[in-house]
């Protein structure tokens, strides 16, 4: 959200993001709170901000990778401003999740927090503050969102919204067996252990953005390149595999669910300890219903290995 005007004079807006909408929200804050309009966007908005006078303002948003300019005068986007990386970096590739901006002090720059790819992207603003360019990619933390810039431009304030859990010793669970700790009341509970963390560090001069741009592509691997192997493994699988299905079951270990998969490298002991009163475990018979249309028996990574190694060898055999 940001706020333009004040109340004395009349003037006090809130400009909303509205994620669900693909929407900025405008509300009228003078008297009984009313909604004056909503600005369609492309992406879906997340934090924003305002220049120094309040005629544009500028909004972060995820899936499309961008920033939007929004001329407050008539509530009407400008511009909009790729944040992924600097060009042709990254080019083609999306999801980087930007998710919040700032201005600096002199209104040339913006900061922009791409959580995905761990870094804040500097953009160049041009002569008419709508549009501009990627100058440099800077390294974060995990998973950054929120950026400020001190007063005199010389310091940058990053929060980092993740980190690693850290030791969870006695195996506590959220809702585990009967054996085991539970774990929220101590706070040991995996989603209670991560941290977030404040990340305060000079501001890069323009000559080390090179460099730091390298890092950021570097800790994200994106300067892998791929093997004679690689090259072979991956078209043997486009020729051959048609369709992946991928099963996401969140809060739930392999061993919780497939623990006791005969062929399996799993912990059985672990297998349907989390259940109901009635002593079914929750979406577990549901779970298996779904990998039973799939062979779930077969889901393990040997079998996938050795059938892969299989199709390899047949494959340079046959030609």
């Amino acid at each position: 959200m940001a706020l333009k005007g004040t109340e004395a004079d009349g003037t006090a807006m809130a400009y909303v993001s509205s994620i669900r909408d693909r929407e900025i929200v405008v509300v009228s804050l003078n008297g009984t709170p009313a909604v004056t309009a909503r600005i369609k966007v492309t992406g879906q908005p997340n934090k924003m901000t305002l220049n120094r006078d309040q005629t544009l303002l500028y909004v972060v948003e995820d899936q499309t990778d961008t920033v939007d300019v929004i001329r407050t005068s008539d509530n009407t986007v400008v511009g909009t401003i790729p944040v992924i990386a600097p060009p042709p970096a990254l080019t083609g590739l999306k999801g980087a999740n930007p998710n919040s901006v700032t201005l600096s002090p002199e209104e040339r720059r913006l900061f922009v927090t791409n959580g995905n790819l761990n870094n804040v992207a500097v953009v160049d603003l041009d002569e008419t503050r709508t549009s501009g360019q990627v100058a440099g990619l800077i390294p974060t933390g995990w998973y950054p969102n929120s950026v400020t810039i001190s007063a005199d431009g010389a310091w940058i304030y990053v929060v980092n919204g993740k980190s690693a859990t850290g030791p969870n010793p006695d195996f506590r669970y959220s809702y585990g067996p009967p054996s085991r700790p539970n774990g929220f009341l101590t706070n040991h509970y995996n989603p209670q252990l991560t941290k977030a963390g404040l990340q305060s560090f000079p501001l890069p001069a323009a000559e080390q953005l090179p460099s730091l741009t390298a890092q950021v592509i570097s800790n994200n691997r994106f300067s892998y390149v791929d093997g004679e192997r690689d090259r072979e493994v991956m078209a043997l699988l486009k020729a051959n595999v048609k369709h992946v299905i991928f099963i996401i079951k969140e809060n739930r270990t392999y061993d919780q669910i497939l623990g006791d998969l005969e062929k399996g490298n799993g912990d059985p002991s672990d297998a349907g300890q989390q259940r109901d009163e009635s002593g079914v475990v929750p979406g577990l018979l549901l779970f298996r219903s779904q990998l039973s249309a799939l062979r779930w028996r077969h889901l393990r990574q040997h079998h996938y290995q050795r059938q892969l190694a299989d199709l390899l060898e047949w494959h340079r055999a046959h030609g």
